[in-house]
């Protein structure tokens, strides 16, 4: 999915979410577009710079598309006592991990096994831009 989709689906769903807390919302949102890191050339990629080219070593929709990562992510912060932004965290990564798994390139969940779930969806078609629509349909219908 590009990544205008990632960052409207992650700001509807962290509205619908809201109730959760302002922090919950914007960890929500700022997880729902990282995976994308390890695509040195996308918006996330090259607001990362070399951390997003040492990731991208590692190869697009590898194991930053994969449950590896919110799962650290959520143990450590629950560690250090923040259940709630690493609930926000992992739900917000796991939501991009959905969309990207909904695209003919597929995602590994389980990185490095081979398994991949591929949906029907082309990244920049019409299902897409059908559902950025909708999205801006609804946010619009939220503000006002």
């Amino acid at each position: 999915m590009m990544f205008v989709t990632h960052l409207f689906i992650g700001v509807v769903v962290g509205l619908l979410l809201k109730n959760y807390g302002w922090w919950f919302f914007v960890v929500f949102v700022l997880a729902s577009l990282l995976p994308d890191i390890d695509a040195p050339k996308s918006k996330v990629g090259r607001s990362f710079g070399i951390v997003s080219w040492f990731a991208g070593l590692l190869g697009h929709r590898g194991v930053f598309h994969s449950l590896l990562i919110p799962l650290v992510v959520f143990v450590v912060l629950y560690i250090f006592g923040y259940f709630y932004l690493g609930l926000a965290f992992f739900c917000g990564y796991l939501l991009h991990l959905i969309l990207d798994a909904m695209t003919l390139q597929g995602v590994k969940f389980f990185w490095p096994l081979d398994w991949k779930v591929k949906g029907f969806v082309r990244t920049g078609g019409f299902v897409e831009y059908s559902l950025l629509v909708l999205l801006a349909l609804f946010l619009l219908y939220r503000l006002f």
